[in-house]
């Protein structure tokens, strides 16, 4: 198993959150209260010009006895769960245009950031997409799509599509473009809408993967579609570079660009971790390795006294036939073995009566008064978390207990999880490629300098044999035939 010291520090960080959310959860569902804020966002009228793109990461889940008018309701009782965003929050009333582009600054620096770049680095790039963000009226967008520059960037995206369909070799928006498009959807809480094409368009291309590249290759004459050297991976049949209207848009020049480091660059997987977040949908279905993994586990006495004691006491005042069934099918023989003797004989006797042999032989064996226990046990997890098992089982907790909440409740949180785990299985793959590639790297150098070595040890034994190095001995052959 590898070990990515940067990538176990950001594991361990979520870790230590997704319990006490666990236990907020749990709280919520008890308490079956519900939340909601001010406020909607409503998505502009803006038509989309590209085909129709299948999303690459998601499926919609929509139940088919809704109405049109129920799915809007749904969506509206969804988006009011989302905090700390109202609809007409004016982020320019009473801005001045030097404000503004003080503002417009932290924006693009933060963009850069995100795709792994230094803004001071790149001076020219970074006012050219400050530039952008203000002729686009960045900060004027309430919705992606009512966006000033959408329409345009959509026309661009669509394009660089096209292209690096057509010549095998990628295509993209310039960068002044993509970071504006980056700072847009960094500055809103957005609820992506079904009608959206450009996003699933942008994610399959994989545009703002390269946004660290396109920053670092930009120049005052980039043209606005770049022509990179970069390959297509899924390029089909015979390449074709005659397209006029793609020589004109890229002024027939290629641009040297180099792979983005991916471990750095963020953008990309920030605008698919979003799009998760909206009712009725869930991640698209892959074809998933199971492998066993032995994971050692530990419980505590507190623990299960914070699980099953209120439910004792209820009973312990109340005896209640069908909540003491449901109590004792929850009970592990582990949870039993670190429970006092006073719950231990009140669980038994309970047992006995409503006929669950398990949790009474579990009594009797738990005669030891331990107050913690551990074990080691296996199961069948997807390859890509054999490494990241608390995680993954936080989070299918976290699915699993909201299953009687609300409906929009439970699709919020459905959302979360479902973005909190694109990321964990993208970033884990990412750090492995990383891996992979530098371990790569290192046992080339490392061949090269065996093959010297051994060049040289052999030369020595010719020189030693014949007089002469193997080198003008073999050529001397070669010249004999």
């Amino acid at each position: 198993m590898l070990f990515f010291p940067q990538f176990q520090e950001f594991t361990l960080k979520v870790l230590v959150h997704l319990p006490p959310l666990i236990a907020l959860i749990t709280l919520i569902k008890s308490t079956k209260q519900q939340h909601h804020n001010a406020g909607t966002e409503q998505a502009s009228s803006v038509a989309s010009e590209h085909a129709m793109v299948e999303h690459p990461l998601l499926i919609r889940d929509e139940p088919e006895d809704l109405t049109p008018e129920q799915l809007e309701d749904a969506r509206e009782r969804f988006r009011a769960l989302r905090t700390n965003y109202l609809q007409e929050d004016a982020l320019v009333a009473n801005v001045s245009r030097e404000n503004q582009l003080i503002i417009y600054q932290h924006l693009v620096r933060d963009a850069f950031a995100l795709a792994g770049v230094n803004s001071n680095d790149y001076p020219g790039c970074f006012a050219a997409c400050v530039d952008k963000c203000l002729e686009t009226r960045v900060l004027d967008t309430r919705a992606w799509s009512s966006w000033g520059g959408y329409r345009e960037f959509a026309e661009l995206a669509n394009a660089a599509a096209k292209y690096t369909q057509e010549t095998h070799k990628i295509h993209l928006p310039y960068a002044p473009f993509l970071v504006a498009a980056m700072a847009v959807r960094m500055l809103r809480k957005f609820e992506p809408r079904p009608e959206d094409q450009l996003t699933p368009l942008v994610i399959n291309f994989q545009m703002f993967e390269h946004l660290q590249g396109v920053i670092k290759s930009w120049t005052p004459t980039t043209p606005v579609i770049m022509h990179t050297t970069l390959d297509y991976k899924n390029a089909k049949g015979q390449a074709k570079f005659d397209d006029p209207q793609r020589l004109a848009q890229t002024a027939g020049v290629v641009i040297l660009i180099e792979e983005d480091d991916a471990i750095t660059n963020k953008a990309g997987l920030t605008v698919e971790c979003q799009e998760f977040v909206q009712p009725f949908v869930k991640p698209r279905p892959r074809d998933t390795v199971m492998v066993a993994v032995h994971i050692k586990r530990r419980l505590t006495r507190d623990e299960v006294a914070f699980e099953v004691d209120p439910t004792m006491d209820q009973l312990i005042a109340e005896y209640e036939k069908v909540q003491a069934d449901e109590l004792l099918d929850e009970l592990t023989e582990h949870m039993v073995a670190v429970m006092p003797a006073s719950r231990k004989l009140l669980l038994g006797a309970w047992a006995e009566v409503e006929g669950k042999k398990a949790v009474v032989d579990w009594v009797k064996k738990a005669k030891e008064d331990k107050t913690e226990v551990e074990w080691t046990e296996s199961k069948l997890v997807p390859e890509e978390w054999s490494d990241m098992v608390q995680p993954h089982e936080h989070l299918e907790t976290l699915l699993d207990i909201t299953k009687d909440m609300d409906d929009a409740v439970r699709q919020r949180i459905a959302s979360l999880v479902f973005g909190i785990r694109h990321y964990f299985i993208t970033m884990r793959k990412r750090h492995m490629d990383k891996a992979e590639k530098e371990a790569m790297r290192e046992m080339g150098g490392l061949s090269q300098g065996l093959l010297d070595k051994i060049k040289r040890e052999i030369d020595q034994v010719f020189q030693e044999a014949i007089g002469e190095p193997s080198l003008t001995w073999i050529q001397g052959l070669y010249a004999q035939t």
